[in-house]
Order: structure tokens, then C-alpha cells, then sequence
């Protein structure tokens, strides 16, 4: 019965918010395909004779050019279109796929590494700024949820279907299918006309003043923990259970078991906000301390189920109040710009230190405490909660 609530929801939302829904269409499609492959970039690299150093040093580059191009992926928003904007940054996605398995053949690692921050710069400067014009009002916890719900039904399926191309065929010819099915997911953008929008002058003083300081915390705790959570303990995972399709079949069933998750913490975070926040924080930083303790593969199986179901009580929560003060900012431009710099300044501290230490450890130590870092944006708060 519930399930039928939760279809019902989604399929009545298709159509009641057309460009919010073009944008959901897109996304489930790029999710299929990126998640045939992204959870495993780091593990293609380490097949190769990559170690965790160079690892860092692949990821250091690439966040580093996202956080230089978003400005340029802001003024192409203004000049050229949204949805223009996020289909340059698929494009880049696609040649940064095409050339990745040539690392392999002896090409330098920094050059897939800055197309992969090119295209991120790009797409999520278009991303943020079509979701926030595009989402509900009080809605958007629940209207997250929703993006959440179908990228994860359509990407559930992607880790396992990858890790058996993978093993079986090749990385080459599952990044070749992810680059076309990327090329798919762009489709969907064009279906109702472009949008530009009307942006301020972008400089360094700007960005500083353009949201909460505590959120500055939380930003870069968040970027802190996807180092971690992102790329490095996938990796962690492929090491404790040395088979690819093992991993792939973990990362699918705990994504099913999140689909109908994500909708009730939705739910609860638009009504509940604090609380859902403060629940999520609490549950979710032990892990780090647990995938620490316990590597084994029954260890590895328990601990990533409950940062997954705990970390949705973070995460939901979190990105209602990104969005919904990103929808009364004046300068949502420079608002963006706070978020990702603090953000790559967090992602950047979690790789200096595996690269400092050349092991994971410290990393998921200090995760334990940036967790609470999520926290401080609940001071000062004044959304009407």
C-alpha cells in the first residue's frame, strides 16, 4: 500500500511541475549511467598500479578546476541558458569517460581529471540553479526526496550491471556505454525552452557575504566526508572483499532498500527539520568509527547499510535548507559559489591527508567529527520551520 502512495506521489508530480520533471527525466537517465561507473574510477585507477597518493592527487585536480569553472558555469547560465549550460557539462562528462580507460595505455592521469572538473563546474552551476527555480515552495525536502527516489530507482541496478561488464568485458566498453547514455540523458532538457538568469558581479568578496557563515562549516564538513564516503571507501570496500561484482551487488541491493527511505524522511524533514537533522548526525558518525574497527565483509555489508539509511537523515534534512534560502537569496549566484568553494575546501583537507599519511585511517577518524559539522547549520537559522 505504501508503495502505491509513493508511485502515486511521483506520478502525480510528473505531471503537475513539467520543468521540474524534464530535469527528474534527465537525471535518472545520467544516474543510470554514471552509476556503472563512478563508484569504480577509483578502483580502475588502483588496478593499474594507482596508489591511494595518486588517488588523492587524481581527485585534488579535479575538484580543484570544478570549484575555477562554476563561475564560468554561472556567466554561461546567463549568457547561453541553464539547460545549455548543464548540457556543456555533460558533454565535457562524456569525453572525460571516452579518454579515461587511456590512463591505463600511459596517458597522464590530470588530463580526464581536469575534463572531470570541467564538466562539474559546468553542470552543477546549472543544476542548482534550474532545481531551486524549478521546486516547490516548503516543498523542498520532499521534492529532494522525489530526485533522490528516481535517480535511485533507475541507478539501483547500475553497480551490479557494471561490475559484471566490467569483469566479463572490460572498463573501456562500460565507460563507451555510459558516454552514450550520458548523450540520452541531455534529450530530455529541450523539451520547453531555455532559461537565462539575471546575475551579479562575481568576485571573492561577494562569495564570502553571499550565505550564513555557519553554513561555511557545514559546507566543508560535508566535503570532508565525501572525500571519504565517495571516493575512498568504495575503494576500501573493493580491498576487503577483492571481487568487483560482490561490491557491485552490495552498493544495488542497499540502494533498492533506500528507494521508499528517502520518501519518508522527506516527508518528515519538511515537518521536522531539527530534529530529522540532529537524528541523523547522531546515528550516522559512529559508522566512521565502525568501518574503522570492523573490515571484514559481513562488516563492510552492515556498516554501509546504516551510513546509507542514517546519512539520508542527514542529507535530506541539509538540502532543504540549502535550497530553500538559496530560493530568498538575492544572489544566488554567489550563494552557489559559497557552497562549492567551502565544499572543495573540505574535499581538498580529506585528500591532503591521505596523501600526508598515504592510508584511509586518519580520513575516517576525522570523519567521526565532521559529521557535527552538519550541525552548525542550524545556527541562526530563520527559516520559518
Amino acid at each position: 500500500m505504501y508503495r502505491l502512495r509513493l508511485f502515486g506521489h511521483v506520478l502525480h508530480h510528473f505531471f503537475k511541475n513539467r520543468e521540474l520533471d524534464e530535469l527528474y527525466v534527465s537525471i535518472a537517465i545520467k544516474s543510470f549511467a554514471e552509476s556503472m561507473a563512478t563508484i569504480f574510477v577509483p578502483i580502475f585507477l588502483y588496478q593499474h598500479g594507482f596508489g591511494f597518493k595518486d588517488i588523492a592527487f587524481f581527485y585534488i585536480i579535479a575538484y580543484t578546476m570544478l570549484f575555477l569553472v562554476m563561475p564560468f558555469g554561472m556567466i554561461s547560465c546567463k549568457r547561453y541558458g541553464i539547460k545549455k549550460t548543464i548540457f556543456f557539462g555533460i558533454l565535457f562528462l562524456i569525453i572525460y569517460y571516452t579518454i579515461l580507460n587511456s590512463v591505463a595505455n600511459g596517458l597522464p592521469y590530470g588530463i580526464p581529471a581536469l575534463i572531470f572538473g570541467i564538466s562539474g563546474g559546468l553542470y552543477w552551476a546549472g543544476f542548482h540553479l534550474d532545481f531551486t527555480r524549478s521546486v516547490d515552495h516548503k516543498k523542498e525536502a520532499r521534492e529532494f526526496s522525489v530526485l533522490r527516489i528516481i535517480a535511485m530507482v533507475f541507478s539501483s541496478i547500475g553497480p551490479l550491471v557494471g561490475a559484471l561488464f566490467i569483469k566479463n568485458i572490460s572498463y573501456k566498453v562500460t565507460f563507451t556505454i555510459v558516454s552514450f547514455l550520458l548523450i540520452i540523458s541531455t534529450l530530455p532538457l529541450f523539451l520547453s525552452s531555455d532559461a537565462r538568469i539575471s546575475l551579479r558581479k562575481i568576485n571573492w568578496k561577494r562569495i564570502a557575504k553571499a550565505d550564513r557563515k555557519e553554513k561555511a562549516f557545514s559546507y566543508f564538513g560535508i566535503g570532508f566526508l565525501a572525500a571519504a564516503s565517495v571516493i575512498f571507501w568504495p575503494l576500501v570496500m573493493f580491498t576487503v572483499l577483492e571481487e568487483i561484482v560482490s561490491l557491485g551487488a552490495i552498493l544495488t541491493g542497499i540502494s533498492v532498500m533506500m528507494i521508499a527511505w528517502y520518501y519518508i524522511v522527506g516527508e518528515i524533514a519538511d515537518r521536522f527539520l531539527k530534529p530529522t537533522l540532529i537524528t541523523g548526525v547522531l546515528t550516522y558518525s559512529p559508522v566512521w568509527i565502525s568501518r574503522v574497527l570492523f573490515l571484514t565483509p559481513f562488516g563492510v555489508l552492515i556498516n554501509h547499510g546504516i551510513a546509507q539509511f542514517s546519512g539520508a537523515l542527514v542529507d535530506v534534512p541539509f538540502v532543504k535548507i540549502m535550497y530553500a534560502e538559496a530560493r530568498r537569496s538575492r544572489d544566488k549566484g554567489n550563494y552557489f559559489l559559497f557552497r562549492e568553494m567551502f565544499l572543495q575546501f573540505g574535499k581538498l583537507a580529506g585528500f591532503l591527508l591521505v596523501i600526508i599519511f598515504n592510508t584511509y585511517l586518519v580520513l575516517f577518524l576525522l570523519s567521526f567529527a565532521a559529521s557535527y559539522l552538519y550541525l552548525t547549520s542550524l545556527k541562526n537559522l530563520k527559516l520559518k520551520l
